[in-house]
């Protein structure tokens, strides 16, 4: 049973994209290299329904105990830290596809 962690982004005005493509590369990274990790997919939004989150992500987990161990990995971590000095808001849904 798979779990999905999905992120919507919202960036400071000051966001530049060079730190923004890191971030997101950065995450990528993490298939192959985060256990239980299995697949990592984002992108850009390009409607108005969701407010000022520019940005989102997708990252599909083999399982709970998974994301139990994502969140202190040192490179979610090492990721955190590049998007931490550009990011305003940031919001955050684990769910069980059905």
């Amino acid at each position: 049973m798979s779990i999905k962690h999905v992120v919507l982004v919202e960036w400071k005005d000051n966001a530049d994209e060079a730190t923004i493509n890191d971030f997101f590369n950065s995450v990528s990274d993490f298939v192959g290299k985060i256990d239980g990790v299995q697949e990592v997919e984002w992108g850009i939004n390009f409607t108005d329904r969701a407010g000022n989150f520019s940005h989102a992500g997708i990252v599909t987990m083999d399982n709970k105990e998974t994301l139990e161990k994502y969140g202190p990995h040192p490179l979610h971590q090492a990721a955190l830290s590049i998007a931490s000095p550009i990011l305003q808001n940031i919001m955050v849904v684990d769910f069980v596809p059905n």
